[in-house]
């Protein structure tokens, strides 16, 4: 028989490796579960790659190899929670160059595209977030927050 706890007395702490993470390891927490959320969700980077594509095609015209770019960015934006995860590992590994590269290619997103975006959908009174659509655009605001929470190490002192 268990015996009562006087919680009064109790402390509550987190694990002690969560107590020492780094800077690299928070990131590389925040990006396997915004790539787990995107996979679950089924949002990818697609969507936005799309749409920046249209903007330079409506900029500059359309062109074989533009239209080449746009085919390889959709692809790599459609397994957009894969290369989050990757992204993730490389930030473990401190590669955090990489491990950048990944998320926004994995995204098709930066902090400041992603403000926009939530300003934009704001003013325009659309809000497409719910549901799983929610889940995504969770996910890819904590792969966004990982890109922002990594940092490289130094190469000279």
């Amino acid at each position: 028989m268990a015996t009562p706890v006087d919680m009064g007395e109790t402390v509550v702490r987190p694990p002690a490796e969560a107590q020492h993470m780094t800077g690299n390891e928070k990131a590389a927490t925040l990006a396997v579960w915004g790539g787990v959320l995107m996979v679950a969700s089924g949002v990818s980077g697609a969507y936005q790659w799309n749409q920046t594509f249209e903007i330079i095609e409506a900029l500059l015209g359309s062109w074989q190899l533009l239209s080449l770019a746009h085919l390889v960015f959709i692809g790599i934006g459609s397994v957009g929670g894969a290369f989050v995860i990757v992204g993730a590992f490389c930030f473990w590994k401190n590669k955090v160059r990489w491990g950048k590269l990944m998320i926004w290619l994995g995204t098709g997103f930066t902090i400041l595209s992603l403000i926009v975006l939530v300003a934009a959908q704001f003013i325009r009174f659309d809000w497409p977030f719910a549901g799983a659509s929610l889940v995504g655009f969770v996910g890819i605001a904590l792969s966004v927050l990982a890109r922002f929470e990594a940092h490289a190490k130094r190469l000279l002192p």
